[in-house]
């Protein structure tokens, strides 16, 4: 049992200065009702202005942290920056443009509080929900994930979905190196393989309805392809 958990959430952003006030407030409010100790921690990579705008909301909510990206923008080290810089119990990816939903990371929280190391979410489970249009994004990640779940003989479809959550003990530690949007899955493989205890919920999720997703296909095959080769999955 997890008692009081502190949570950190972790946001690599990118050129989202349309949206980023709104979902922040929406986080911020969705936290504050859960009656936890929280972090909003924003890693940065943006030109268009959005470091600006979180500077400035930094002073309006205290629990939001903003770190400057690195000079190459890249969703892994982001990431793995925002970790690195976390001070809660709890860790959770979470996409800056609100398409993850705030009832599943209420649902992360509970389970880990009660027992669970990590609880990683699917999209593509008999009780998921995905509103918005289905493109070949979609049915292509859902079956690329379907074939590397099954390669792995992990208990989750859609291991590439950064969405997931881990005590603090776990992902802290971890030796990871992908650079994209990679590093979901690599963090996922590589604590199964430690043997953490785990589980896999439905997701509630919903395409983004402002801006544009940061996350090309065509780019995204080559590093996925990459890493699977660096973890010996792919011979």
């Amino acid at each position: 049992m997890l008692n009081n958990a502190k949570i950190s959430i972790i946001m690599p952003v990118r050129n989202e200065r349309e949206l980023i006030e709104n979902s922040i407030h929406t986080l911020y409010k969705h936290m504050s009702m859960v009656e936890r100790q929280f972090e909003i921690l924003m890693v940065d990579d943006s030109n268009d202005g959005t470091y600006e705008l979180l500077v400035q909301l930094a002073s309006i909510y205290s629990e939001l942290i903003v770190i400057k990206g690195g000079e190459l923008p890249s969703y892994g080290y982001s990431l793995r920056r925002g970790i690195n810089s976390s001070t809660g119990d709890i860790v959770i990816p979470f996409n800056a443009d609100s398409s993850d939903s705030l009832d599943d990371l209420t649902k992360y929280i509970d389970l880990i509080e009660n027992g669970l190391d990590m609880v990683f979410g699917s999209r593509f489970l008999m009780d998921s929900s995905n509103k918005g249009s289905k493109g070949f994004k979609w049915y292509f990640s859902k079956l690329a994930n379907r074939i590397v779940s099954r390669l792995l003989r992990i208990e989750c479809n859609d291991l590439t979905n950064s969405f997931k959550a881990y005590r603090s003990s776990i992902i802290k530690n971890l030796n990871t190196q992908s650079l994209g949007f990679d590093i979901g899955m690599e963090m996922a493989v590589l604590t199964t393989r430690m043997g953490y205890n785990y589980t896999t919920i439905p997701l509630n999720h919903k395409t983004r309805h402002e801006g544009y997703s940061k996350m090309s296909l065509i780019k995204s095959i080559p590093s996925f392809a990459r890493t699977l080769v660096r973890l010996g999955l792919i011979k």
